[in-house]
C-alpha cells in the first residue's frame, strides 16, 4: 500500500513537472508582452501630456472668451453717446447711439 502511494505521487510529481515548461514558456511570453508594452509607455505618456496641453489652452481661450463675453456690456455702456457715422456700403448713414 505504501509503494502504491508512493507511486501515485511519483506520478503527480511526474505530471506536475511535465507542465512546468509550458508555464514557464508562458511566463516567458507573458514577460516579453510585458516589456513591448513598457516600451511604449513613454510614447503614450507623451501623447498624453500633448493631449493635456492641448485642452489647457483651449481651456484658457475659453476663459478669455468668457471674460470678454462678461466685459461686453460695460463696453457698450462706455459707447460714446455723440452721433456716429456708420459705414453701409452703400453710403453713409448717421445714427444716435
Amino acid at each position: 500500500e505504501i509503494a502504491e502511494e508512493l507511486f501515485e505521487s511519483g506520478n503527480q510529481l511526474f505530471e506536475s513537472a511535465n507542465k512546468l515548461p509550458k508555464a514557464a514558456n508562458g511566463l516567458f511570453e507573458s514577460a516579453k508582452e510585458l516589456s513591448r508594452s513598457a516600451e511604449e509607455l513613454p510614447e503614450i505618456a507623451k501623447r498624453l501630456l500633448e493631449s493635456a496641453k492641448q485642452l489647457s489652452r483651449s481651456a484658457e481661450e475659453l476663459s478669455e472668451m468668457q471674460n470678454d463675453f462678461w466685459k461686453a456690456p460695460n463696453n457698450f455702456r462706455e459707447a460714446p453717446t455723440d452721433v456716429e457715422t456708420v459705414p453701409t456700403g452703400f453710403s453713409t448713414v448717421e445714427m444716435n447711439v
